[in-house]
């Protein structure tokens, strides 16, 4: 007689692959100018901010998420959060990298750095449990970016090269484990719908400092001018097509939304495999023999 119950999942894991380290790609910014999104002033800031924010989120990520590593008795979720962390650290070196090359080209950074390491410094108040519905929160809204980054060939094409190659990197990596700080507050917190719309709204302050904040601290730093045509350019970019700002903001309103239970589509597995080749092909042609 055929059984009526429901079958136990194996593991605390959304995820249904293992989550790869890519050491072997190697990384030249040289041909990276410090307008390398030429066709728009603030686009440019827009992600340079966003490059500014990784190493300060990826810090914050591991601090939070490393100590939790020996309560996960999950094997499967276990290895998905060492894996994730290995990524966000290779995030960071990447991207401090990229950074310091922009700043020798004469973009002063400075500022922006000191509003976003007070931004994470602000969230050391938070108990084990916040902090990890904040990561959850946070997390989802990275991942929504990069959904939208690789969606739009528009915004893609209008980078250097060596930028896109990064971001390419990046926006790949945030697809691979958008599920497992997902899987870590279910595991660590349950179902607290509380706990998910009160956090979710620390995180939102954070991502508000990184897309917003930091880009005004970067215009008024370097003395730039900003025109109404530019202005109008960038709100019609952010909001209107490819609507980047407005598609974040859909997301994190299906994050808060009661009914939202913390599942996960990692989407479309072709196009995650599309980025990987052509972020491998780019590193072996830029780097012949390694």
């Amino acid at each position: 007689m055929a059984s009526n119950a429901k079958k136990v999942p194996e593991t605390a894991s959304q995820t249904d692959f293992d989550i790869p380290i890519r050491r072997h790609l190697r990384w030249d910014f040289s041909e990276v100018g410090p307008d390398f999104i030429e066709r728009s002033k603030l686009e440019n800031y827009f992600w340079l901010s966003a490059s500014l924010a990784a190493p300060y989120l990826e810090k914050f990520f591991i601090r939070v998420l490393q100590p939790t590593i020996p309560d996960i008795d999950d094997q499967k979720l276990a290895e998905d959060t060492k894996n994730m962390l290995a990524q966000e650290a290779m995030h960071s070196m990447v991207h401090n990298k990229f950074n310091k090359h922009i700043a020798n080209q004469g973009v002063k950074l400075d500022a922006s750095h000191a509003l976003l390491e007070e931004s994470v410094d602000w969230l050391s108040g938070y108990s084990t449990i916040d902090l990890i519905g904040v990561v959850a929160a946070g997390e989802h809204i990275i991942y929504s970016l990069s959904i939208v980054f690789l969606n739009c060939e528009e915004t893609r094409m209008s980078m250097t090269p060596q930028a896109r190659q990064l971001f390419d990197f990046h926006c790949l990596e945030e697809t691979e484990h958008g599920a497992v700080s997902h899987d870590l507050y279910r595991y660590f917190v349950g179902e607290s719908y509380w706990t998910r719309i009160r956090t979710a709204l620390v995180a939102t302050r954070l991502i508000w400092t990184i897309l917003v904040r930091t880009m005004r601290r970067l215009i008024n730093e370097n003395g730039d001018k900003i025109t109404w045509r530019e202005k109008l350019s960038f709100f019609k970019y952010a909001i209107v097509k490819p609507g980047t700002v407005r598609k974040l903001i859909g997301h994190l309103f299906q994050y808060l939304h009661p009914r939202y239970k913390m599942t996960f589509d990692h989407g479309d597995k072709k196009q995650m495999k599309r980025v990987e080749e052509r972020v491998n092909l780019f590193s072996e042609q830029a780097f012949p023999g390694t």
